[in-house]
């Protein structure tokens, strides 16, 4: 299968490009272990980050 084939395949049902998509959820796991305030503000980076560090 062609990338551009399968990006256009992804953005029809999710709205959104797979990086987007994947971006966006992280945001709001992110955004969900803020707002819960069960942790400190530094910890919901870990499970919401990438595995890359750059």
């Amino acid at each position: 299968m062609h990338p551009t084939h399968v990006v256009r395949t992804f953005t029809r049902p999710h709205g959104l490009p797979p990086h987007r998509y994947v971006t966006s959820r992280r945001i709001d796991l992110a955004r969900r272990l803020l707002l819960d305030g069960m942790r400190p503000p530094r910890w919901p980076a870990r499970p919401a980050s990438s595995t890359s560090r750059t």
